[in-house]
């Protein structure tokens, strides 16, 4: 346990989530037992936003550049977050222009280009420096360090396993968090919280391995990466009401325990017979019925999305979703899960679940995944129970 551990091997354990600076790991080593990966990194982000500026500086000056010149700097962690976009495999073109935007970009800033590049192309990456040259010097300062918190997520989730309940937990009072800030405030306050936590909830897919989309109307889809042709997409966070005869989105406790359960999936090296599609709307502050989730019987099977799809069988906070998901490419194919809970019960406006509750709830939805038959992509209905 890394609560458990001497403060010299936690230092050297987690001395690499930001580049080159053990001092980050140094500073919350008294802050322990640290309840959730995601408190650990909250309390880590919190020590770099309460560095002295020169501090700051040095962290953001210790990464190297992204591709070209720099790469005999690089740790582990960056050599492989940099050969995930692409960077390694970039184009003589792409290669010259990428080495002209780090030069202007140094000589604009005085510190190197910093980004979290999972989810990044090297056509994004270049688009992303090009951009945030136009910034003012504080400002990017600020994004910057930003990244630099992202960048430190994702190589959290690679070292440190928590389990599932406390991973939803986190998740759900993070939203509530970042919700309750801003309440009753003005309409500027509102669109802060809802960029806070839709901030959240893209690095939150990203670190279970997404591919991660966002429209103007604040619905957010993670897909997931699969390098093989498979034979349909589950759909989770928008489910089939049965008892109801109606499309719903589940609320946040639907996709936090899909996210979970696919970051469990993502760290144990596991995979589906299926591509999976998360559906979030973080603006959304209902947290739903978690007892149905949390009730194995009520997960009967699934359906496909053509054969309820309906102007008739569609609720009003699904619409939305729905044309996200097609943006996604996500087609009348795809399979979403059949829910036979309470009618009508899918937003209970519920505190949340604890975290043994919630724990509960993902192991019903990881076994119901592990359960699915692969060659789905005809049918209407999939039962999963006989």
């Amino acid at each position: 346990m890394l609560n458990a551990l001497p403060q010299r091997e936690f230092i050297a354990k987690l001395g690499g989530v930001f580049e080159h600076s053990p001092w980050v790991a140094r500073r919350i080593v008294a802050s322990r037992p640290f309840s959730s990966r995601l408190q650990l990194l909250q309390a880590m982000r919190a020590a770099v936003a309460e560095a002295a500026p020169e501090a700051q500086l040095a962290l953001v000056r210790a990464h190297p550049e992204l591709g070209g010149r720099g790469q005999s700097r690089l740790i582990a962690a960056s050599a492989r977050e940099q050969r995930g976009a692409g960077l390694s495999g970039c184009t003589a073109q792409e290669n010259t222009r990428l080495e002209e935007l780090n030069a202007a970009y140094l000589n604009r800033f005085g510190f190197p280009f910093v980004l979290a590049v999972r989810g990044h192309t090297p056509a994004s990456i270049l688009a992303a420096i090009e951009g945030r040259l136009a910034n003012e010097p504080t400002l990017e300062r600020h994004t910057a360090l930003c990244e630099i918190g992202s960048i430190a997520a994702h190589r959290l989730a690679g070292l440190i396993v928590s389990s599932p309940g406390t991973e939803i937990v986190a998740m759900l009072e993070a939203l509530s968090l970042a919700s309750g800030r801003f309440a009753g405030k003005n309409a500027l306050a509102v669109r802060q919280s809802g960029t806070a936590a839709t901030t959240m909830v893209c690095e939150w897919l990203l670190t279970a391995g997404f591919c991660v989309k966002n429209d103007a109307r604040g619905q957010i889809v993670g897909r997931s990466r699969v390098a093989r042709p498979v034979a349909a997409t589950l759909v989770a966070g928008l489910h089939y009401d049965a008892a109801a005869d109606v499309l719903r989105y589940g609320g946040r406790m639907e996709f936090a325990v899909a996210t979970a359960v696919a970051l469990q999936l993502e760290q144990r090296g596991l995979s589906l017979p299926l591509d999976l599609a998360i559906v979030a709307r973080p603006d959304d502050m209902r947290v739903g019925d978690s007892s149905s989730l949390v009730d194995g019987e009520s997960l009967r099977g699934c359906v496909a999305l053509r054969a309820i799809e309906g102007v008739d069988t569609v609720g009003n906070d699904a619409r939305d979703a729905l044309a996200a998901l097609r943006a996604t490419g996500v087609d009348g194919g795809s399979l979403l899960v059949v829910r036979q809970g309470r009618a009508g019960m899918s937003h209970a406006p519920d505190a949340g679940p604890d975290a043994q509750a919630a724990e509960r709830a993902a192991g019903v939805w990881m076994d119901f995944l592990l359960r699915l038959d692969p060659r789905i992509s005809g049918a209407e209905r999939m039962a999963t129970d006989d």
